[in-house]
């Protein structure tokens, strides 16, 4: 039987968008390689730090979106309003773009667009079939490694291909329009969604073996070390016009290194043993019934306008204490958005 809500991802999801949260607003607010304040300034320098272990963020919200996509609404028929309300976020990203820079391109790619093409093509091909849904995980997940590991983003090629098209498939790095291209990042996206497609059809093989768990032990004791060896990447990651090649064009093994942690605490969380003690836990019960992480598609598109507003209020960047506090109240200020909403909504509902 399938469980309501699985309380661990919600925890993972809450922690990593506070960390978006912040690369968002030092975006928005300085479009700059450092936050500006955290050499002098001590709370901001624990703040980008944060953000900074967790820079890979975007990857784990979007595996766990497909994830749940998979897991609850794997075939296309069932995802329509979602597509409807990608396509909407996407328009909404791309207007305020062109009002923040009336000269930029107006189709803007970014996580919005690759969720819309990417469940498309998930759920039409192993909407109804686990084997294919298997096949195309996996060749998407393989498929992300060897791009990563050749590289195949910089070959010369892509450049012969109108900007338009470019941005979409694998980005260009030299006008900051590198975000979340189609290739090769359907590919995780596909990964998440079969690994969801597998829980729906197995729900009571979901509590770990000794033997799942000694492999555990194992790979996370090597990334563990490639990290203490080698470093982070990630945490080393420029901001502003930097930010999306660099973090797109990690390597294999930094890739690996860093996605391993995130993919087996959510793996931990499907166990059934650790929702049971979850549920005896009054703040992660709290945590789950938030209005952002019930609606997180909303969360995250309402957020995003939050922190976009920054742009407007130059003050507030210029002063650290001021910057910092704007950042803070990003996210309840999100929850409080969604809560008027959402009582907006049932008091309209019983007029129409």
């Amino acid at each position: 039987m399938a469980e309501p809500r699985w309380l661990g991802l919600d925890l993972i999801r809450l922690a990593t968008f506070a960390a978006v949260i912040v690369f968002h607003y030092t975006h928005w607010a300085w479009y700059a390689p450092d936050v500006p304040y955290s050499a002098a300034f001590w709370p901001w320098s624990v703040v980008e730090s944060y953000a900074r272990a967790l820079s890979f963020g975007g990857f784990v919200l979007s595996a766990l979106y497909a994830f749940l996509v998979g897991w609850k609404k794997p075939r296309f028929s069932q995802n329509r309003g979602t597509l409807a309300a990608l396509l909407g976020a996407w328009l909404g990203f791309c207007l305020l773009e062109r009002a923040v820079e009336p000269s930029s391109i107006f189709w803007v790619w970014d996580i919005f667009p690759l969720l819309f093409v990417s469940v498309i093509m998930a759920t039409v091909v192993g909407g109804t079939s686990l084997v294919r849904a298997t096949v195309l995980g996996a060749l998407g997940l393989v498929g992300v490694l060897s791009w990563l590991a050749w590289d195949a983003g910089a070959w010369p090629i892509w450049q012969q291909l109108p900007l338009g098209w470019r941005q979409a498939l694998v980005g260009d790095c030299a006008l900051d329009l590198a975000d979340w291209p189609l290739l090769p990042w359907m590919g995780w996206v596909f990964a998440a969604y079969a690994s969801g497609r597998w829980v729906r059809e197995f729900p009571d093989r979901l509590n770990l073996t000794r033997r799942e768990s000694i492999g555990w032990g194992v790979i996370l004791l090597g990334v563990t070390l490639t990290l203490l060896l080698w470093g982070s990447s990630f945490y080393r990651v420029r901001l502003g016009p930097h930010f999306a090649c660099e973090v797109f064009g990690v390597s294999a093994l930094d890739f690996v290194a860093h996605l391993s942690w995130p993919v087996f605490l959510a793996r931990l969380s499907l166990d059934h043993r650790i929702q049971l003690r979850l549920k005896e836990s009054a703040m992660v019960r709290w945590v789950s019934r938030l209005r952002l992480s019930r609606f997180f598609g909303w969360a995250y598109f309402t957020a995003y306008l939050l922190t976009a507003a920054q742009h407007f209020f130059t003050s507030w960047s210029t002063d650290p204490l001021m910057s910092l506090l704007a950042v803070s109240v990003i996210l309840p200020m999100t929850e409080l958005t969604l809560v008027a909403g959402n009582r907006l909504v049932e008091r309209l509902s019983p007029r129409v």
